[in-house]
C-alpha cells in the first residue's frame, strides 16, 4: 500500500472521538482554571457552554433593604455571589411563603414576616460574626470554614414546613420523627437546586455542620450556639414585627465586645437527660466585661419574647387547633378516607400524607397550600372534626387556654384530675406540660 493511500492516512471514527473528548476535557480544565482566577478577582466565573468557554464578567453587587438591618449587600466576591445564587433557587424562594412565627399574626397583626427575611438577616449577621472572629484570631483565620459558616447560616431554616414550628408539632403528633433540621440536611445534600449551586465541597461541609450536636469550632458557633446568627437576628426581627417594646438588645455593642476563647462544653449522650457525656474544650464566643450589661439584656430579651410572644396563650390555642386539624387529615388519609377531607386528590397535603413523605412532596407544602386546604375542608369536607376545626381557624374562633396548674391549688386538691377526666369523657385532648 502506498504512502498516500487515503485508507492509511484517514483517521478512524474511534480516533476522531478520542481527539474530541481530549479537546473537551482540555476546555473544561481551562474553564476550571478561569473560575479560580475569577473568584480571586471578584468577577463572575467563566462557564463552559455548548463546547465553548464563555468569558468571565464582573459580578454585580446586589442589595436588599431590610427593616431590621437596613441595606444588606451581596458583595462582589465569590462567597456572596454563591449566596445570591442560593437565594434564587426554588427551595430558598419557597421560604417567602412560610411565616416566621406561624399563627402568631392572629394576635400580633404585624407578625407576617417570613423565614426568607429571617434567613437573609441571619446571613448578614453571620458575616458580622465572622469578621469578629477574623479580628480576634488574626493569621489563624480559616477562610474556607468561614465561608461554610456564612452559607450555613443562610440555609439553616430552609427545611421548615408550613407555619414553621406549628407544622413540626403536628408532625410530632402523628409520630413523625423528622424535624426541620433533618429536612434542611436533605435539601442541602439531595437532588435540589441548592445542592447543584453549592457543589460537592460546600454541600458536604454544610450538611456535616447541621448534624453536629455541639459546635466543634468557632465557625460552627456562628451557626449554632448560645450566641449565634440565628438568635441575634430573630430576637430583633420578632420584637420589631410583633410591636413588643421590651426585649431590646444592643446588637452593635455586643458584637464589638465579642471575644474568642477556649470554653468547656459537655458532649450530650444519646439521651437528652443523660449527664454522662464527655467534657470537651473548644473555641467559643464570650463577651468582654465592658458589655456585661448588654449580655444580661440579651438573655432577658429571649426570656421576655418567650413569655410575651412565643408562648402567648392565644397563639398556643391556635397552634393546638392547627395540629389537631392536620393530624386528623393525616389519619383519614392513612385510612384511605381522604375523600372525607374535601381536598382534591392531587392536593399537596394529600400527596404528602398518602405517599411516602418524599422531599419533593414536602417542598410542595407552604403556608399558602395549607391555608388553601382550609377553604376546601371547611366548605366540602364530610368529616365533622376537620370541617369544624378548619371553619374555626378561618373565623378565628380559637381554643381558650388557661393554666390548669392553678386548678390543683383550689380547694379539694383533685380539680386537675377531674378536669382531665372531663376532657377524656368529652373526646377532646389535652397537653401535659
Amino acid at each position: 500500500m502506498s504512502m498516500c493511500d487515503p485508507k492509511e492516512t484517514e483517521p478512524s471514527a474511534q480516533t476522531r472521538d478520542a481527539d474530541l473528548a481530549g479537546a473537551d476535557a482540555a476546555m473544561r480544565r481551562a474553564a476550571r482554571r478561569a473560575r479560580r482566577r475569577a473568584a480571586a478577582q471578584g468577577v463572575m466565573p467563566a462557564t463552559f457552554e455548548n463546547g465553548k468557554l464563555v468569558p468571565a464578567r464582573p459580578i454585580a453587587e446586589r442589595r436588599l433593604l431590610d427593616p431590621v438591618h437596613g441595606f444588606i449587600a451581596f458583595r462582589a466576591n465569590d462567597v456572596d455571589h454563591l449566596a445570591w445564587r442560593i437565594v434564587n433557587t426554588p427551595e430558598f424562594q419557597r421560604l417567602r411563603n412560610i411565616k416566621q412565627l406561624g399563627l402568631a399574626d392572629m394576635i400580633f397583626p404585624g407578625a407576617t414576616h417570613s423565614r426568607f427575611a429571617h434567613s437573609i438577616g441571619a446571613f448578614h449577621t453571620a458575616r458580622r460574626l465572622v469578621e469578629a472572629v477574623r479580628r480576634e484570631v488574626g493569621s489563624e483565620f480559616d477562610d474556607d470554614r468561614a465561608a461554610v459558616a456564612v452559607l450555613a447560616a443562610l440555609l439553616h431554616d430552609v427545611g421548615h414546613g408550613p407555619f414553621s414550628h406549628a407544622f413540626e408539632k403536628a408532625e410530632k403528633g402523628r409520630n413523625s420523627a423528622r424535624r426541620h433540621e433533618d429536612w434542611t440536611s436533605e435539601i442541602v445534600s439531595g437532588d435540589t437546586g441548592i445542592r447543584r449551586v453549592l457543589g460537592d465541597y460546600f454541600a458536604e461541609e454544610i450538611a456535616k455542620l447541621f448534624k453536629q450536636k455541639e459546635p466543634v469550632d468557632i465557625y460552627a458557633s456562628v451557626v449554632s450556639s448560645q450566641f449565634d446568627a440565628d438568635r441575634l437576628d430573630y430576637l430583633q426581627r420578632d420584637r420589631y414585627m410583633t410591636g413588643v417594646k421590651s426585649g431590646a438588645i444592643d446588637y452593635d455593642w455586643l458584637i464589638d465586645n465579642l471575644r474568642v476563647g477556649t470554653i468547656t462544653v459537655r458532649q450530650p449522650g444519646d439521651d437528652a437527660a443523660d449527664e454522662s457525656g464527655e467534657f470537651i474544650e473548644s473555641q467559643g464566643f464570650y463577651i468582654s466585661d465592658k458589655a456585661f450589661s448588654a449580655a444580661e439584656e440579651y438573655l432577658l430579651a429571649r426570656h421576655r419574647l418567650h413569655r410575651q410572644v412565643y408562648l402567648h396563650k392565644t397563639s398556643m390555642g391556635a397552634e393546638r387547633m392547627f395540629c389537631a386539624l392536620l393530624e386528623r387529615i393525616a389519619e383519614l388519609t392513612k385510612k384511605n378516607s381522604a375523600c372525607a377531607t374535601g381536598l382534591p386528590r392531587n392536593h399537596p397535603l394529600l400527596r404528602y400524607y398518602s405517599e411516602d413523605s418524599s422531599l419533593k412532596n414536602y417542598l410542595a407544602l407552604d403556608d399558602a397550600a395549607v391555608w388553601e386546604a382550609l377553604n376546601y375542608v371547611a366548605g366540602s369536607g364530610s368529616d365533622e372534626d376537620v370541617a369544624r376545626l378548619a371553619s374555626a381557624l378561618r373565623a378565628r374562633r380559637l381554643y381558650k387556654c388557661f393554666d390548669v396548674g392553678e386548678l390543683a391549688e383550689q380547694v379539694g386538691g383533685d380539680s386537675l384530675l377531674r378536669y382531665k377526666r372531663a376532657l377524656r369523657d368529652s373526646g377532646e385532648t389535652y397537653l401535659d406540660r
